[in-house]
């Protein structure tokens, strides 16, 4: 039976665990279209009519701006113990005495732009920078690499605890009260259980820095079914139906895309 309905996603692409995409929004072009495990997929659909281009379907990702980089975006340096620290560590104030400098990022041979080899069980880092409000350009993120488990903290605030798990490129929304005009601290501590190991963090905000803001679409309505998703839009004159289609076969799933 089908239905009318509000969903926070909506199936498009279902071929199998690798080959897969969702929209996350309530319309089909609010959003960037995401693989399940919330990495861009980057499927964008647009159309034209009477000389004008509405986007009905997904949207271009837009980098972020590196307020404090990922090693990938550029060098930092950091101090660093593997043997467990005082208590205070992960304050402003803490001093790191007999600590070592070493370069990001934190990890095992074989692990990307990695600076520092870390072969042992755990891992402290600080990191230390200035830093100023007025570069904040929208909001403010903190984007982080770990392998494995891994606590964070901004100025002594704990700001993550993953737990045991081990995961890259991880985006998290910050609460600029975190963070003080001036001197700044970001400390972590990593503990790797076994397979490689990997250290990397750093604080980035939106680039709105030459968008255009494209002409989309009206969504008029979403139909969900087991097998297809269904939308309806309106673009200028023109009323537009775009369906995500689920066929399965003796083989695997095949999906398919039909406009009208």
């Amino acid at each position: 039976m089908e239905r009318n309905c509000a969903r926070h996603a909506y199936p498009l692409v279902t071929i199998d665990p690798y080959t897969n995409a969702w929209s996350t929004n309530d319309t089909l072009y609010n959003g960037v279209i995401k693989h399940w495990t919330g990495r861009p997929f980057g499927l964008v659909g647009a159309l034209k009519v009477d000389g004008t281009t509405y986007r009905f379907l997904g949207m271009d990702e837009i980098p972020k701006v590196a307020l404090v980089p990922m090693a990938g975006d550029g060098e930092w340096e950091g101090t660093y113990t593997q043997k467990a620290p005082r208590k205070g560590w992960e304050q402003s104030s803490f001093q790191p005495l007999f600590w070592k400098k070493g370069k990001a990022a934190f990890g095992s041979s074989g692990m990307s732009v990695v600076g520092t080899s870390w072969e042992d069980d755990e891992i402290w880092v600080r990191r230390e920078f200035k830093f100023s409000k007025n570069d904040i350009n929208g909001n403010l993120y903190l984007v982080y690499s770990h392998d494995d488990d891994m606590e964070l903290y901004i100025n002594g605030k704990e700001v993550v605890n993953t737990g045991h798990a081990a995961r890259h490129g991880v985006l998290v929304k910050l609460d600029p009260i975190l963070l003080v005009d001036g001197d700044n601290v970001i400390a972590s501590h990593c503990k790797d259980t076994g397979g490689n190991a990997y250290l990397d963090f750093g604080i980035y905000t939106d680039n709105k820095r030459g968008q255009s803001i494209p002409t989309t679409a009206q969504q008029d309505s979403v139909v969900l079914t087991a097998t297809h998703t269904k939308y309806y839009f309106t673009c200028g004159p023109c009323s537009v139906a775009v369906e995500f289609r689920c066929t399965v076969t003796a083989q695997r799933s095949r999906p398919g895309i039909e406009a009208g």
